[in-house]
């Protein structure tokens, strides 16, 4: 099977979180979160980019507070 992820460069989820000044905050209670993000991520990936499908994926997460609350996933008109 082919990874059809597009190469980003690596993160490692354990690496420190940053300041209070709006970057981008690591913590061990959003890494299952991140983790379950990217696997739906590639999930779509892998269902969608297939020659003759046509039709739109979508996911949304909801952030509180700097947490990842809810990850939802939304594939439309899906066809050959």
């Amino acid at each position: 099977m082919q990874y059809l992820s597009a190469p980003v460069g690596r993160m490692q989820l354990s690496e420190p979180a940053s300041g209070p000044t709006g970057e981008f905050r690591l913590s061990q209670a959003n890494d299952p979160k991140l983790v379950k993000l990217h696997s739906v991520v590639d999930a779509l990936l892998r269902k969608m980019l297939v020659r003759g499908i046509h039709g739109e994926a979508l996911v949304k997460f909801t952030v509180h507070d700097g947490m990842i609350e809810l990850i939802e996933e939304c594939v439309k008109g899906k066809h050959r």
